[in-house]
């Protein structure tokens, strides 16, 4: 059945199975939840995973949120009775499973040969002296300066861990909530991991409301400045809608939650799902220009059997391009990939029956109309002046770009890779600011926690634990390592005197260290050690803090600790959400790697088969690589680092910025196939298909131009390097593929 006949006898049931469709889906968006725990992106199966939940699981948990109080003076009278009011209410927070304060802190000291253990603060001061006193006694506890309250007493800390199995975000705003019953003159800042998740969920709540509004306004900006035709707005428009409904509707059907790369995905669809509506759009016009087709059914007929091809094989190479992510070991990597696949299979196929099934319902617009619109002229002007350069000095293109590659290339040795959660937000976000106070003086809002197994009394194990704090210590960039060595030779300074054998030491038998414990337990809480050991000593843990949440700093702290622990049989593993995210860095790395592999492969595999020539492959593949260095070494020389947002942008870049080469290729083989001499077929190809080319990739980059205003650093960033990427890939099929087939004269594209 021919084309116009097929769509003027299907088009309501079209446009019926359609709206159907896009109902459906539209019924699962109220079911859509946000994950902002970063855990999950790491498969279940994984060490470091399975590691921290156990660790969690066997000593409380490793989450703290963090509250600071900071203040000119942290010892005034006001100040202190803040921070025991906040501390005391927290204590009964469920879901808190354990506090650390200034008015939950040890001082342990000895007294007549017996052990002492009285609290941080033993009294509020109400006068200067009483306050100096204080001051005196903080600086020379151990377990409070710089722990709970810092050398220059002006800035003081709660640690509240949270407990894994409870729901963080409603956690963290219950204690947000209890600070503010009890206000005070200090100001007040939060921190830690289970603070950050909670925060990065409330900006991509931020970020799906502001950002998908801005992109649609752009997009329809873009559309109208293009077509200047309300059909020419809204048809494309109309399929961007539909295709965001059912993407974001997949999610909860398959069980899946919104995590901070899953914020791509609708933006993604606005930038991608009405490229084959432009093309289509774009040769309605051209060709009603023409004043030959005076009815629908023919001018829709020519359309479709000249567009559903490369209109069709385009769709495929995008798909195949966006299911590299499949091969990222990031789970919302993979299910990105997935829902980014299916909303452009859905946006093909709405584009090529949907699109010419209303236009079957529309008046053809007279011809006039389509020619004066005037939205092209300077476009064409531009096209028409850059073909007469390509066509005259092709070997220059083709120097010019290679020194363009050859300079990116340089910037590559320069890429890093960082999972840094707090590096998320900008410098001057709140949630950064306190973050860098906790790193700058208390050593750090991430930890490792090191977990080992066996006696904790024995003194062989107790010594070892010694050794590798001792060593962690002075690495640059640990702040703090507590393990239960620390505690016992707390205890010893106790009971010792300064210059005896047993101060600040382990005791050498495993009766002495249980008899410390008992002396503790005497006069203080056995339950104080709950985070570092379990009940039966049996396990017990190591927590390190880092002063910055960079991959590299924890990377070697992670190294040196297996490093010092060789084969030792007591440790059981390494955990904490610092590990985590070095863990996360490595996986970014290799799913970078695995995924534009296998785009690339596919992509060339595709080609091969449309253009039935294995150099067609090879070919292609200039372009692409081309693109994805200067895309690298801008990032190198810039300092963008790769990280869960960036990594996803090869293979994204890769399945869209392929068409545009494929668009021009086809076009070029039907001119040569018209008889056109090679110069003329590359010519009209520039002009003609470098309109719809052009109009493509523009869409592309303002739809994705609004990841700039986002709440997170690397969706920012990867808004910016979109621009980028899509300029080079444009770059490369109007200006660099032409050259190529001058100066090449490939043969699978004559005939």
């Amino acid at each position: 059945m021919d084309a116009g006949n097929f769509f003027e006898r299907y088009k309501f049931r079209i446009i019926g199975l359609s709206t159907v469709i896009t109902l459906f889906f539209a019924a699962w968006l109220t079911r859509l939840e946000i994950d902002p725990d970063i855990n999950n992106m790491i498969p279940p199966g994984m060490e470091a995973r399975i590691n921290t939940d156990s660790i969690d699981a066997m000593f409380g948990g490793t989450g703290m949120v963090i509250i600071l109080f900071q203040d000119s003076d942290i010892l005034n009278k006001d100040d202190l009775l803040q921070i025991r009011a906040v501390a005391r209410d927290l204590h009964r927070v469920k879901g808190v499973t354990h506090i650390m304060s200034l008015f939950d802190a040890k001082d342990i000291r000895g007294e007549e040969g017996a052990m002492i253990v009285d609290p941080a603060v033993p009294f509020i001061p109400q006068n200067r002296a009483e306050r100096d006193s204080l001051g005196r006694i903080l600086l020379a506890n151990d377990m409070a300066r710089d722990v709970v309250v810092t050398s220059d007493l002006t800035l003081a800390a709660i640690y509240a861990t949270v407990s894994d199995a409870a729901d963080q975000n409603s956690l963290v705003h219950k204690i947000e909530e209890t600070v503010r019953q009890h206000p005070g003159p200090a100001q007040v800042y939060f921190g830690g991991m289970p603070y950050l998740m909670e925060r990065i969920s409330g900006y991509i709540n931020r970020d799906i409301s502001i950002l998908m509004p801005v992109a649609l306004l752009l997009m329809l900006l873009m559309l109208f400045g293009a077509f200047r035709q309300f059909r020419g707005v809204a048809l494309p428009f109309l399929i961007v809608l539909m295709t965001i409904v059912i993407t974001m509707g997949l999610m909860p059907l398959l069980g899946w939650k919104m995590t901070i790369i899953s914020v791509l995905l609708p933006i993604m669809m606005i930038a991608i799902a009405n490229n084959y509506g432009i093309h289509l759009v774009a040769l309605y016009q051209e060709l009603n220009a023409t004043g030959k087709y005076r009815t629908r059914k023919e001018l829709v007929g020519t359309i479709f059997r000249r567009l559903y091809r490369p209109v069709l094989l385009t769709g495929l190479t995008t798909v195949a391009g966006i299911l590299g992510l499949l091969s990222h070991v990031l789970v919302p990597a993979k299910q990105l990939g997935v829902l980014a696949a299916l909303g452009v299979v859905f946006a093909l196929t709405f584009s090529l029956f949907l699109i010419p099934s209303i236009m079957m319902l529309l008046k053809v617009p007279p011809q006039e109309k389509a020619k004066g619109n005037g939205s092209t002229h300077f476009l064409e002007r531009w096209l028409r002046g850059g073909a007469r350069i390509i066509i005259r000095h092709p070997q220059r293109v083709l120097i010019t770009f290679g020194v363009i590659f050859l300079v990116a290339a340089g910037g590559i040795v320069l890429l890093r890779v960082d999972a840094n959660v707090e590096n998320f937000f900008p410098k001057k976000n709140p949630v950064r600011v306190s973050a860098d106070m906790i790193n700058e003086h208390f050593g750090g809002s991430e930890d490792i926690s090191v977990w080992f197994k066996g006696d904790c009394k024995d003194p062989v194990l107790l010594q070892r634990l010694a050794m590798y704090g001792d060593s962690l210590k002075k690495m640059p960039g640990v702040g703090h390592v507590v393990s239960l060595a620390d505690v016992v030779k707390e205890m010893s300074k106790a009971l010792y005197d300064p210059g005896e054998e047993g101060y600040d030491r382990i005791p050498g038998s495993r009766n002495a260290v249980a008899q410390f414990f008992e002396m503790y337990g005497m006069g203080g809480d056995p339950e104080d050690f709950e985070q570092l050991v379990d009940f039966d000593f049996r396990n017990t843990r190591m927590l390190v803090r880092v002063e910055s949440g960079s991959t590299e700093v924890i990377d070697r702290v992670v190294k040196r600790i297996k490093e010092l622990a060789g084969n030792d049989p007591a440790l059981a593993g390494i955990g904490g959400y610092g590990y985590i995210n070095a863990v996360l860095s490595d996986l970014i790395l290799r799913g970078q790697e695995r995924s534009l592999a296998l785009a690339l492969i596919v992509v060339a595999l595709l080609v091969m088969l449309i253009f039935r020539s294995v150099r067609s492959g090879l070919f292609i593949s200039v372009p692409l690589a081309g693109a994805m260095l200067i895309l690298f070494g801008l990032m190198g020389y810039a300092g963008i680092v790769l990280d869960t947002a960036t990594a996803m942008l090869s293979s994204i870049m890769i399945g869209v910025g392929v068409d545009y080469t494929i668009h021009f290729l086809w076009r070029y083989k039907l001119e040569r196939k018209e008889g056109k001499e090679r110069e003329e077929a590359v010519y009209n190809s520039i002009v003609n298909t470098g309109r719809g080319i052009t109009f493509n990739a523009l869409s592309v980059i303002v739809g994705f131009a609004a990841l700039l205003i986002s709440s997170f650093t690397p969706i920012r960033f990867f808004g910016f390097l979109v621009v980028v990427s899509i300029g080079s890939c444009l770059a490369g099929a109007l200006v660099l593929v032409p050259a190529m087939i001058l100066k090449m004269k490939p043969g699978f594209l004559e005939g």
